[in-house]
């Protein structure tokens, strides 16, 4: 539910002038628009970045102006699409006409005279069906919706086409893919370990892997660290991966590959997503359990849960009434697949295909990641950092993932002025 908001003036003042063209070419979608933009006030934002922004988005709302000098201005915006509300900062030169000298969006708690009003059960499946028919019919959405409470299903609908070049459509025995989701999957191992005295949440990783190859990741880098995303361990995608992609079948592989590179900061710094600090959480958890991980997670997180059908398979193994991912490309907006042979064996903590059937009760999942093909929706700045996400995680499993620096809880850098969010996106080649 998106309520009703206010439009406040923005003051006549010439960092004012700049926000007003900024949220004005921003909401345009148009590219022309934006470059004339940027052309007038400055800014080196790739287009192809703000428009994933501005599709991502649906574009901003102005809420109010928190603050306002002739040359700065703090406004609060609401995205279009979403009830997630943001910060925006704005320093302008005092050149005619002004240039930007500063621009940052940072997620924000909502204001309490802009609380969203609780729905009754019946209008909030009325307005999130309504919601996933809107999307649907703007291409936006293909996929399937299952509301459940108390074991009773209150909701159960499909929209769109598994498959965009057979023309199949989703129903309810349709598999979905994951992704990084299956991250929980992994923390949730990661600490029945903690809570089992196996691992702590101050472990290093050179405590448990001895032989590790770069000593400041051995003796910096904790458990918590791995968990928070915030160890500076990076990411494993590049000229590496592509190079190497087709032998990394193991944990140890991607141990080898990329154990001796330097950190990118201090741990506990900042944030920085990192796939490959999660390919170590996997690593621990096998280290500890003397089990493989695949093995763990299947014996100790997903039976219990009753996910029965789930599991992480070899690439070559087929999957029935899977659905085929996609993602637009720059600019155009022409869709294409995003899915295809990758290497023969995935790793669970790190990419997946969730397949999971609405209408019945099979949960399964395989892993792929090929050369060229982005992880659609992937993030890397607007700060939507989850640290009470984390802590909640922490609370569930009795332990305490609070102590993460405070610093470690934003990515707000200065950015473009269509800057504030960096969508990791690797061009898609064509079949």
């Amino acid at each position: 539910m998106t309520v009703a908001l206010r439009q406040p003036a923005v003051p006549e003042t010439p960092a004012g002038t700049v926000f007003t063209s900024w949220l004005a070419a921003f909401n345009s979608a148009e590219p022309a628009q934006m470059r004339c933009f940027e052309a007038t006030y400055g800014g080196t934002t790739p287009l192809a970045q703000t428009l994933d922004f501005r599709e991502e988005t649906g574009g901003f709302t102005l809420l109010g102006i928190e603050k306002s000098e002739p040359y700065s201005l703090i406004a609060l915006v609401q995205e279009k699409d979403s009830d997630t509300v943001a910060r925006f900062e704005l320093s302008v030169s005092s050149e005619e006409p002004p240039q930007i000298v500063n621009s940052t969006l940072l997620i924000t708690p909502r204001p309490a005279d802009l609380a969203i009003p609780r729905m009754t059960e019946v209008d909030a499946l009325a307005a999130l069906s309504t919601r996933a028919e809107e999307v649907a019919k703007n291409d936006q959405f293909s996929g399937a919706l299952l509301v459940v409470r108390h074991g009773k299903v209150l909701l159960q609908k499909v929209w769109g086409r598994a498959d965009r070049e057979t023309g199949t459509a989703v129903t309810l025995d349709t598999q979905f893919r994951l992704g990084s989701m299956h991250k929980m999957f992994t923390a949730t191992a990661t600490l029945q370990l903690v809570e089992a005295g196996k691992l702590a949440l101050d472990d290093t990783v050179g405590k448990h892997l001895s032989d590790y190859p770069n000593k400041d990741v051995a003796s910096m880098v904790t458990v918590r660290h791995l968990l928070t995303h915030t160890g500076g361990t990076g990411d494993i995608f590049g000229p590496e991966f592509t190079e190497n992609h087709l032998t990394l079948r193991e944990h140890s592989d991607y141990v080898k590959l990329y154990g001796a590179r330097a950190l990118t900061h201090e741990p506990g710094a900042e944030y920085g997503y990192s796939n490959y600090g999660y390919l170590l959480l996997g690593a621990l958890i096998e280290e500890v359990s003397g089990m493989s991980y695949y093995g763990y997670v299947r014996s100790k997180v997903l039976q219990p849960a009753g996910m029965e059908s789930t599991d992480s398979l070899p690439e070559a193994d087929e999957v029935p009434n899977r659905a085929i991912g996609y993602m637009k490309r720059e600019i155009v907006g022409r869709v294409r697949r995003s899915g295809g042979p990758g290497h023969p064996h995935g790793l669970p903590h790190l990419w997946g295909d969730f397949r999971a059937a609405v209408g019945g009760r099979r949960i399964q999942q395989r892993f792929q990641k090929i050369p060229g093909v982005g992880h659609g929706g992937t993030r890397l700045g607007y700060c939507r950092i989850r640290p009470q996400v984390n802590a909640a995680i922490g609370r569930a499993m009795g332990c305490d993932l609070s102590k993460a620096s405070d610093s470690s809880r934003r990515r707000g850098e200065p950015k473009g002025p269509f800057g504030g969010a960096t969508i990791r996106r690797q061009e898609i080649r064509e079949a």
